[in-house]
């Protein structure tokens, strides 16, 4: 995941982060992500990641789409 990130922020990805919330499964992280385009066409969108912890370490990255799903996955109400 964390290549993934390194090789897009080489090609010109900005990203930031929206929100970072606790819940009882794990941590959720909003992103704002905007990609180079074609021309002077970024293209935006908004990610959401939970990072489940496990023994205070992340033991695991779970990349969602929309807020909704990312949020039941983490275990916030």
């Amino acid at each position: 995941m964390l290549a993934t990130f390194r090789r897009l922020m080489d090609e010109g990805m900005e990203a930031d982060v929206t929100e970072c919330v606790a819940g009882t499964n794990g941590l959720l992280c909003g992103l704002a992500v905007t990609l180079p385009g074609r021309g002077n066409h970024p293209s935006e969108r908004n990610l959401f990641h939970v990072y489940l912890v496990r023994d205070n370490r992340i033991v695991e990255i779970q990349p969602y789409d929309d807020r909704t799903s990312a949020a039941m996955a983490a275990g916030i109400a």
